[in-house]
């Protein structure tokens, strides 16, 4: 099955603003757009937030970690990372994409983030070729008719699914 996301945005609340009107126009305001998953936007509600997260990351090509002191602090982002670090592991493909937002000693995170940001390469916000590297890094975007296919096939095999339940 196609993933119906390029990326997922892990990221802490507290840096919502950035999201919004950077990284996300940066990512979704091109030719083609990338699809983007997004907790506010694209969660299901009424499902746990952690089935949520683990979900979002499953089906998503990439997941893109913003790093801020925020994040570092929050229980919900570590365990996103954890989940997108853990899929890594499974499925041997590094699809993860570590941004830091804002200078952080690496040895102020917790153990698991410290050790993937000292073993791995991160883009920095700022640096000059920040744009140019995230879109390097990212999977190619399906064209917009292809992504209404699959949509379509994914949502048949869902009716078909809940027939069969009943």
């Amino acid at each position: 099955m196609d993933k119906p996301y390029d990326a997922f945005l892990s990221y802490s609340q507290h840096d919502l603003d950035f999201i919004i009107h950077t990284l996300l126009p940066g990512l979704e305001n091109r030719e083609p757009p990338f699809r983007v998953c997004l907790h506010h936007r694209d969660f299901v509600p009424g499902i746990l937030i952690a089935e949520n997260i683990l979900n979002a990351v499953e089906e998503s090509r990439r997941t893109i970690v913003v790093i801020s002191r925020h994040f570092l602090e929050s229980e919900w982002c570590q365990l996103e990372f954890q989940a997108a670090h853990a899929q890594v592991l499974q499925d041997r493909a590094n699809r993860l994409i570590m941004i830091l937002l804002e200078d952080i000693p690496v040895d102020d995170a917790p153990p698991e983030i410290r050790h993937y940001l000292k073993t791995n390469t991160y883009l920095k916000w700022g640096d000059e070729r920040f744009w140019e590297r995230l879109v390097y890094v990212m999977p190619r975007p399906r064209p917009p008719e292809l992504l209404v296919e699959n949509m379509e096939q994914e949502q048949l095999e869902m009716h078909e699914a809940n027939e069969q339940e009943m």
